[in-house]
């Protein structure tokens, strides 16, 4: 009840406030937010009125799909683990997500068969594995620490990672410059974006001549 008087004190005084987990105190608030942001596998943005959404909805929702980020992080440090300790590869990395999945990327094409390294993936998650978090920036997969700065966004043991499996051919990224590894958990089927990017157009003419299309080549 104090929280809900203080929230009510600083809107009476025009002020802005942001609360975490608004969830927790929506009913006894009695009215909903201008702008809740729903955090689970994705961050969504939602602008309610009085006919919603709900933030109890929203809640169960980021819950649900959370899920699957746990799934996919516990799988990529799998994958990061299995490639520094197999194929000796620990070059400088971009992390990212992809949905219900991740991402990691290298300033060159990896030699690393993706089939094989899929496979000893699989294989480590069948052992059933605790996961669980170390000293430092570190996770313990089973008995072995692995460098991992959001350690507490894991399943339990490997065994709950749910149908993994990686793209069978690495994507390049013309924005980052990096191919890409992705990985992917969960049975939903994700769609993969085939088409090419335009070639990229080093630098344009000043005499006008850019507007034909033939400089665009």
């Amino acid at each position: 009840h104090e929280i809900v008087d203080a929230i009510k004190n600083a809107l009476a005084a025009r002020k802005r406030v942001i609360i975490e987990h608004f969830d927790l105190v929506y009913q006894k608030l009695g009215f909903n937010a201008q702008i809740i942001f729903g955090i689970g596998e994705e961050v969504r943005v939602y602008r309610p009125s009085i006919f919603g959404p709900s933030p109890l909805r929203i809640q169960q929702v980021a819950e649900e799909n959370l899920k699957y980020r746990l799934m996919a992080h516990s799988a990529e440090d799998i994958v990061g683990k299995i490639l520094k300790d197999v194929y000796d590869y620990e070059p400088k990395q971009l992390h990212s997500d992809v949905r219900h999945g991740f991402i990691i990327g290298f300033d060159r094409k990896p030699q690393i068969d993706l089939e094989e390294l899929e496979q000893k993936t699989k294989e480590m998650i069948s052992q059933d594995l605790p996961i669980a978090a170390g000293t430092g920036d570190f996770v313990m997969i089973g008995k072995d620490p692995f460098y991992c700065t959001g350690k507490r966004i894991h399943v339990k043991r490997t065994g709950a990672i749910e149908h993994f499996r990686l793209i069978k051919d690495y994507k390049f990224d013309p924005i980052s410059g990096k191919y890409l590894m992705v990985g992917i958990v969960g049975e939903e089927p994700i769609e993969i974006f085939h088409e090419h990017a335009p070639i990229h157009v080093d630098r344009m003419h000043n005499d006008g001549a850019g507007k034909d299309d033939k400089d665009y080549r």
